[in-house]
């Protein structure tokens, strides 16, 4: 592929990244607030609710950290296909 086009992956899978990553992070701090619900929690029902949403929460974080590996996997990927289309450009203008 060409140089353009590579960096194009680069930008879009970077921008996808970035917003996996805040998902997670909040995701993650929604699962460590219904953890605390959970703990300090009397009343079974509410107990059980409050553990219900966390193992939603940190299911769904657990696959969006899959998703995020993946992304990762066709950056690298792609920035290895830029860096070496970057060479080729360099030594054609030479």
């Amino acid at each position: 592929m060409s140089l353009v086009n590579e960096a194009g992956y680069l930008y879009v899978l970077s921008k996808k990244l970035t917003k996996i990553n805040k998902v997670i992070l909040a995701l993650t701090d929604e699962a460590k607030h219904h953890q605390a619900k959970h703990s300090s929690e009397i009343h079974p029902k509410k107990k059980e609710k409050y553990g219900r949403k966390h193992r939603k929460a940190m299911e769904t974080a657990q696959h969006l950290l899959k998703e995020r590996s993946h992304l990762a996997q066709q950056l690298h990927h792609h920035y290895v296909a830029f860096a070496n289309a970057m060479q080729k450009e360099m030594r054609k203008g030479h």
